[in-house]
């Protein structure tokens, strides 16, 4: 879920985080990883091959959605230029229920701007909600982009490394390989969304009262 709140990890800032941290291909990491250290599935995509739909909560006319409440919205996310980066209206994979995106207000879960602007809705509203990148992900920052020794990286990854590729750094974090030459490899740790005001519209569906 591309709004959910992003960390980038102190580590990033040192060689390790992406060479010696278990930086791998993103397959690479979905292979070795056993039973025991499987990541949780997303709320938005049951694990069971047929999953039934609990009853929805009611919610009494003229509440609000505040900290603390469990809530469910559809949302639409796009950028300046009007593209569309990120939508829970169509189905995450083939054979994939459309689920609406569902955290708790004020519990950190989303990005700052996106959580404060779901804060006063009503059960069907739909509201515009405009995130600038000091309450989505950050200013996009230069310092994240460093170059790495290509032989090392290749030897640890197991595989040639190309411009493009995506890889798996320590904390579960992508980053993107930028450019490759033949001694070293540029990575870019910023998140992809770093630097850019993002434009939701969000419908609220469900809402439980917390308290």
């Amino acid at each position: 879920m591309i709004i959910r709140t992003a960390r980038l990890a102190a580590a990033f800032t040192l060689v390790a985080a992406v060479m010696l941290a278990g930086c791998s291909r993103p397959e690479q990491a979905d292979s070795k990883a056993g039973d025991s250290a499987k990541a949780p599935a997303p709320k938005s995509a049951p694990a069971s091959t047929t999953p039934t739909q609990a009853p929805t909560p009611p919610a009494a006319t003229g509440q609000v959605a505040e900290v603390g409440d469990h809530v469910k919205v559809h949302y639409t996310g796009k950028l300046e230029d009007g593209s569309v980066f990120d939508t829970s209206r169509k189905a995450r994979a083939p054979g994939q229920p459309i689920t609406p995106l569902a955290f708790t207000v004020g519990a950190g879960e989303m990005i700052k701007a996106f959580d404060a602007g779901v804060r006063g809705m009503k059960l069907g509203e739909t509201r515009k909600i405009v995130c600038p990148p000091t309450d989505a992900y950050g200013e996009y920052n230069p310092k994240l982009v460093r170059d790495y020794p290509r032989a090392q990286l290749e030897q640890q990854l197991g595989d040639k490394v190309e411009a493009g590729m995506e890889l798996m750094a320590g904390g579960g974090q992508q980053v993107k390989v930028t450019k490759v030459t033949a001694d070293t490899v540029t990575i870019d740790m910023n998140h992809p969304l770093a630097g850019k005001t993002l434009y939701f519209e969000v419908e609220l569906v469900e809402l439980v009262k917390g308290h």
